[in-house]
């Protein structure tokens, strides 16, 4: 699902781009920011902000007021806050539930667009220049990404694991560090001569990997201390990173040699497993580094022969010339003896 905006009218629009509900509006609408927290849409007009749910209802209004006109808004998760950039080079944040100006500071520049940076403090695009902003409203950068014609910021995109942004101007992106550090430009206008970059989105795989072990089965007994060890695993996201399957045995590292697949590993223990109970767990990250576990598998290795023995009692004699007797074997430790036969 997804909800955009176009002049006095709201889109509800579904994956496959069909128009669920179409919400029209007072006012032309000049920002959208979605509010992840309360799953509303805060729609942004010249002098107010509206909060809008699934079904199109409005609730939560906030007023602006008549001392500056909106340029820009964001929701912030980390602060559970608003961001709202305005016309007259100011900068507010306000507290969704009640409307509070929290923070109200001027800038030096006038605001074209902003995006949180999930560090408490928000980054904001003039012209041509960049700023960031910390949370107690201090501009501690101030700076110009591009150089050269087309160097106007066309739009921001955060990479929420580290606070860093992404800036696009008509042809070329680069990443900027939370430090102000400058990240090699990507140029991408000498392939595409006609590129003119609108908007900018940033993909961030947060979910990690699913892994499953299928050998050995849980409860099974191996005849080996080495056994043969299978595991399945696969992500939603960005892709897995085959280089990082580990296992451990019985809570401890177990070194392996595996022959890895894209959904799957066959390994063997290059360390013996003692004779007994064991416990296995796989685990494997993906290109993002998030790692996924499976759950612990108990087993049991049994190596060691059967140990008979015949309940016989010493210089035994008799005079029957058939006998019935019962032979008792040792098996693993956690079912003791089994006999069999009869006295």
């Amino acid at each position: 699902m997804a909800r955009c905006g176009s002049g006095r009218r709201l889109y509800h629009v579904d994956a496959a781009g069909e128009i669920l509900q179409a919400v029209p509006l007072a006012d032309p609408i000049r920002s959208l920011s979605f509010d992840r927290t309360r799953n509303k849409l805060w729609v942004g007009s010249r002098r107010s902000l509206t909060a809008y749910d699934a079904s199109g209802q409005a609730g939560q209004r906030i007023e602006i007021g008549r001392s500056g006109k909106l340029r820009a808004l964001a929701y912030d998760e980390t602060l559970d806050a608003l961001w709202v950039a305005l016309e007259d080079r100011r900068l507010r944040r306000y507290a969704p539930e009640t409307g509070e100006i929290t923070l109200d500071t001027p800038l030096s520049e006038t605001p074209r667009t902003l995006v949180p940076d999930t560090q408490g403090g928000v980054w904001i695009a003039a012209r041509r220049h960049l700023m960031r902003v910390d949370g107690g409203g201090t501009e501690r950068l101030q700076f110009a990404p591009f150089a050269g014609n087309g160097s106007s910021i066309k739009a921001l995109a955060v990479d929420p694991r580290e606070g860093s942004v992404w800036v696009a101007n008509r042809s070329a992106v680069r990443e900027v560090e939370m430090s102000g550090e400058l990240k090699p430009l990507l140029a991408l206008g000498a392939e595409h001569p006609r590129l003119d970059i609108r908007g900018l989105a940033l993909y961030s795989d947060a979910i990690p990997p699913t892994v499953a072990i299928t050998l050995p089965s849980e409860a099974s007994i191996v005849p080996t201390h080495q056994p043969l060890l299978q595991v399945r695993y696969a992500d939603q996201g960005i892709g897995i990173d085959e280089s990082t399957l580990q296992w451990t045995g019985n809570g401890s590292p177990l070194p392996v040699s595996c022959a890895a697949q894209a959904e799957g590993a066959t390994c063997t223990p290059i360390a013996r497993l003692p004779d007994g109970l064991n416990t296995l767990q796989a685990s494997i990250a993906d290109l993002h580094g998030h790692r996924g576990q499976s759950a612990a598998i108990p087993f049991t290795v049994d190596t060691r022969p059967p140990e008979i023995t015949l309940n016989v009692p010493p210089e035994w004699v008799t005079n029957q010339a058939q006998q019935a007797l019962r032979a008792c074997e040792k098996t693993p430790s956690q079912w003791g003896i089994l006999c069999l036969g009869r006295v």
